[in-house]
């Protein structure tokens, strides 16, 4: 759930009760010692004081995200700052932003096209006789009716792409 602020550029996702730290290289929870953990939520208090501003009220279980910065207070981002891509809560916020603006069908139109495209390119490069040709050649609607036939087959995503 997004939420938006009195800030424009500044909104609050709601945080999953399960916010584990997971590590991305094998997708599995970090243990972390409570000094650890109290150091990074140190670290995670210190940068909302640069999100808030005296007009935006923090409410509880949410993060606060700045889409213009893809600045956030979640474990994610602290792990990854600036080295990757936004996280996921600002990916969450911009889409509110574009669905706000465009319209729900185009938003789900554009993603679409963008993960066939992904997949299509994926596929490129993937010898003829193991290539899934209904990704590679089908029409939009069918390769994508395809690559969430594979996701619901194999599992997560992260299984399909590498």
């Amino acid at each position: 759930m997004v939420k938006i602020s009195s800030d424009q550029n500044t909104f609050l996702v709601k945080k999953k009760s399960d916010d584990l730290f997971v590590s991305f290289y094998d997708d599995k929870p970090l243990r972390l010692d409570e000094e650890i953990v109290r150091k990074l939520n140190d670290m995670v208090n210190f940068l909302m004081k640069s999100l808030l501003s005296e007009n935006i009220i923090l409410e509880q279980g949410f993060h606060i995200c700045n889409v213009i910065t893809g600045e956030c207070t979640c474990w994610e981002y602290i792990w990854n700052s600036s080295l990757r891509d936004k996280c996921r809560h600002c990916h969450a916020a911009t889409l509110l932003i574009e669905t706000q603006q465009k319209g729900h069908l185009e938003v789900v139109n554009e993603a679409k096209k963008n993960l066939v495209h992904y997949f299509r390119n994926k596929e490129r490069v993937v010898p003829a006789s193991i290539k899934n040709n209904v990704i590679y050649q089908g029409d939009m609607e069918d390769s994508y009716q395809e690559i969430i036939r594979l996701y619901n087959m194999q599992g997560k995503m992260f299984e399909i792409i590498f």
